[in-house]
């Protein structure tokens, strides 16, 4: 075999490798679609001599070939891994629910401790504007109640 077709045979057989662990690795929860971009039906598999599980129902893919690009999953592990899925992402929302009146707390806080330091500013702008006010005016009889400022 001469390189160059040895490299393409082995480009070839690369891609097969990762083309099938992509299709292992996306096979989780319920499937849509498969990698194909053919759609999943929803298969009863019949009664037959040899099975033990007669009317299995499975997703598959309706141009399903036993070659590992297609999907053909037992329905009962596609809900449980959907159930899992869903039960891991309630807990999280549970999390969240929980930690909102915390929150709520730390601003009802933060917007009083905001208002009292915006009033003190307001006081604090208001007898500096009367001193500045009484000292060009330059009147004796000062009504500011603080002439240190």
């Amino acid at each position: 075999m001469d390189p160059a077709a040895e490299i393409r045979d082995t480009k070839r057989k690369k891609e097969y490798i990762n083309m099938l662990s992509s299709v292992a690795d996306s096979e989780y929860g319920i499937p849509t679609r498969c990698p194909c971009g053919g759609s999943i039906i929803h298969e009863v598999r019949g009664k037959d001599d040899y099975d033990t599980l007669p009317g299995k129902w499975f997703f598959t893919c309706k141009n399903y070939e036993a070659d590992g690009f297609h999907y053909r999953q037992p329905w009962v592990i596609g809900v449980q891994e959907q159930i899992e899925r869903l039960t891991k992402r309630l807990e999280e929302v549970e999390v969240v629910i929980n930690w909102v009146p915390e929150v709520n707390n730390k601003i009802q806080r933060l917007e009083v401790t905001g208002c009292r330091r915006w009033m003190r500013v307001e006081e604090d702008a208001c007898k500096i504007v009367s001193v500045s006010l009484c000292s060009r005016s330059r009147v004796d009889a000062c009504s500011c109640t603080d002439r240190s400022v």
